[in-house]
């Protein structure tokens, strides 16, 4: 499945979430359900497994997924009916873009060597809620390859103050100059 595809399905979902007053809920459930699809790949063999009736899946997933949102089970019948189920992970990955644009949540990546302490994240998000205009939830990824310092990721943009930055930037300088 394409990003596009993801998008489309993604978006009747978060659509229908909107209708039945379900975001929160449905939002929670699917990014549940597929990391433990991630996690017990097995199970989602099963699923996407091509030589399996459609019918036996739902049941499968139906005796699994008890108290599932129902609107979410009823999708994931789609998703089997399609044979697109194989794209949960880029469908959920599209629903969480759709939630937070809604939301107005600015998702930031903030790679830095070691790991960010409660009052640096504060103070992030602080400066960016300023800057952009949206709430911030921050995600630490640590990298020893940027040597120090930090680098933002948001959205394409990328703000980077990492020491390598730096000395790749002095390193152009001196070679410019000389």
């Amino acid at each position: 499945m394409n990003k596009e595809n993801a998008k489309e399905y993604a978006l009747a979902l978060f659509e229908l979430a909107l209708e039945k007053h379900q975001i929160e809920e449905i939002k929670t459930e699917l990014i549940t359900i597929t990391s433990l699809f991630q996690e017990h790949s097995k199970f989602y063999d099963i699923l996407t497994d091509p030589r399996l009736i459609d019918e036996d899946k739902k049941e499968v997933l139906t005796s699994v997924c008890q108290g599932l949102n129902s609107t979410l089970l009823h999708f994931f019948f789609v998703l089997i009916d399609n044979h697109t189920f194989t794209g949960l992970e880029l469908i959920t990955q599209e629903f969480t873009n759709i939630y937070n644009q809604y939301n107005k949540i600015l998702h930031v990546t903030a790679v830095t060597t070691i790991p960010l302490t409660e009052s640096e994240k504060s103070k992030l998000i602080q400066e960016l809620t300023k800057r952009y205009h949206r709430k911030v939830k921050i995600e630490n990824v640590l990298d020893n390859t940027i040597i120090g310092g930090i680098k933002l990721l948001i959205g394409n943009e990328v703000l980077d103050y990492s020491i390598k930055n730096q000395i790749n930037n002095l390193k152009r300088n001196i070679l410019r100059n000389t």
